[in-house]
């Protein structure tokens, strides 16, 4: 193990970089679309990994698509945590980070609210895409995942029921 990295920590920010990026509908992260922020704290340093390509967001119909998990060129860290994270920790990990989105979401609610408003006139992939996308995705959730009907993203009180409940299970 390198002395400089911590691969525990690393290994649980790629399971919530993972739970982030499906929820955000953001596909195509493959090691070359993400970035690894790293942060000094007084013993240990703290890791953080970030999106830096957009343009793969909402268009796929693939669930894997959104999951960074299933591209071969993020097989070192999927080793990794394979390597240092049990089955169990894992869940705590993805439960976590849907608890933060929920208090977010909860704590913006009206700013969100606004944001799908607009979201649903921007029509960002043609009607079949959309649709397919959510044929696919949905069968994957909790049935009180509410989709709407214009845009396939998740309106602000269905994001937070499916955080909390996650949260909670």
């Amino acid at each position: 193990m390198n002395e400089t990295l911590n691969e525990v920590r690393l290994a649980k920010e790629f399971v919530k970089f993972n739970e982030r990026s499906f929820i955000r509908l953001l596909g195509d992260m493959h090691s070359a679309n993400f970035v690894v922020d790293i942060t000094m704290d007084f013993e240990e340093n703290m890791y953080r990994i970030r999106s830096i390509d957009f343009d793969q967001q909402s268009y796929e119909a693939r669930k894997q698509f959104y999951l960074p998990q299933y591209y071969k060129e993020n097989n070192p860290i999927i080793d990794m945590a394979m390597k240092h994270l049990t089955w169990e920790s894992v869940r705590q990990y993805q439960r976590e980070e849907r608890a933060l989105i929920h208090k977010r979401v909860k704590s913006s609610a009206y700013r969100l609210k606004k944001l799908i408003n607009i979201m649903e006139r921007d029509m960002i992939a043609p009607r079949s895409k959309r649709h397919n996308i959510k044929k696919r995705i949905s069968g994957t959730l909790p049935r009180r995942f509410v989709f709407r009907t214009k845009f396939y993203g998740w309106t602000s009180k269905s994001i937070s029921e499916n955080a909390r409940s996650h949260a909670l299970n």
